[in-house]
């Protein structure tokens, strides 16, 4: 999967592959001055995924996370950073999203999210609350469940 775009009411002849550098790309989120836009893309197969942000006018494409495990389903702040899920290993080697929170710049990582839940496809509220599907992984599964948590 690619990231395209294209004017509205222009047919699919003039769209516009903004990552075709990319082995794949999802999750494209634009922030709120319509400037940037944020998504997590595999330079390589089998790479890891990355959260990235292209700037919509010069399509620069910086790297924001630097990660060998997966980061995924990005989400703009209202300050500004970025909220997205990270595969991690927990003590007891159970593998998990967890929500993080960074920097454009990629500076200054923070986990948010400590349970042993699997939590992903964060979207961000109009109060500012992350959305976010979690489901229960230790010490048995369970079913996803959508929480509204602050991003601090």
């Amino acid at each position: 999967m690619k990231i395209t775009i294209a004017e509205i009411g222009e047919d699919l002849e003039n769209m516009e592959v903004l990552t075709a550098e990319f082995s794949s790309a999802r999750s494209p989120e634009i922030s709120f001055d319509g400037l940037t836009m944020v998504f997590s893309g595999q330079k390589e197969d089998g790479d890891p995924w990355q959260i990235w942000t292209m700037n919509l006018e010069t399509h620069e494409i910086i790297q924001v996370t630097e990660s060998r495990a997966n980061c995924t389903d990005p989400t703009w702040l209202p300050n500004g950073s970025i909220a997205y899920s990270k595969l991690v290993t927990d003590e007891k080697s159970l593998k998990y999203h967890a929500l993080f929170t960074i920097g454009t710049d990629g500076c200054c990582e923070e986990r948010i999210t400590f349970q042993p839940h699997e939590d992903i496809n964060a979207s961000l509220l109009h109060d500012g609350r992350i959305l976010v599907a979690s489901k229960k992984v230790y010490p048995e599964e369970g079913q996803y469940k959508y929480l509204a948590l602050r991003p601090d």
